[in-house]
């Protein structure tokens, strides 16, 4: 059996139309495990989130700045490998360039 894919969100948390559809989507053919991200911008909320879609709490950042500095420390078998940019529109640019 092949490994799953790692993947991180930014954005998409709670009733997000669209961070169902990614969750759904990454779901379907059992590739991808979500592993962590930063669902919303009120931290408590994106932890709460989090835990209803079982992710361990230290993988659940702040900000996306967070996310890039803390997961560049770990060993690339542990790292997210793709990260979905799930915010409005006008934040993809910026949040991707940086990634």
């Amino acid at each position: 059996m092949s490994r799953k894919i790692k993947l991180g969100i930014l954005g998409g948390g709670g009733d997000s139309l669209i961070g169902v559809l990614h969750r759904v989507a990454a779901n379907m053919f059992d590739k991808y495990e979500i592993v962590g991200g930063v669902f919303n911008p009120n931290f408590k909320e994106n932890i709460e989130f989090a835990k209803t879609l079982g992710i361990n709490s230290s993988r659940i950042y702040e900000d996306y700045e967070s996310l890039i500095e803390e997961e560049s420390k770990l060993n690339s078998s542990e790292k997210m490998q793709v990260i979905s940019v799930l915010t409005p529109n006008f934040l993809h640019y910026p949040m991707a360039k940086k990634l």
